[in-house]
């Protein structure tokens, strides 16, 4: 029953405790405002992302141009050197008589040496 009697006369020494921590709370509140500042994207950064989003669209879709024509020009250098390589076999078979007639270079020395085997 004391303890209750003399309850009034520890408040101020309760409501002191709460003013000190409530001044300990003050730069803890302007860490977290700071904390909450970084944590939010302005409205600047936003539109600046929003921007930058579109450039590097906008970018990737000349890049994916350049690739389709790329892929374009590999395919027609290829069907190009296919028809040239094909070409250059037929002409050594047919100097060389490897299809089985009488080539170029055979008959040259048949012409040279007035032979026809």
């Amino acid at each position: 029953m004391l303890a209750g009697l003399l309850a009034p006369l520890r408040l101020p020494e309760a409501l002191d405790g709460l003013v000190e921590s409530t001044r300990e709370l003050g730069p803890i509140r302007s860490e977290l405002t700071r904390v909450r500042e970084l944590a939010e994207p302005p409205a600047e950064l936003g539109a600046a992302l929003e921007r930058m989003n579109e450039n590097l669209g906008t970018r990737l879709d000349g890049v994916r141009a350049v690739v389709v024509e790329l892929e374009s020009e590999r395919s027609h250098l290829n069907r190009t050197a296919a028809e040239t390589l094909s070409g250059v076999k037929d002409d050594i078979q047919r100097t060389t008589g490897l299809r089985g007639e009488r080539g170029m270079a055979e008959r040259a020395r048949d012409a040279l040496t007035g032979s026809k085997d």
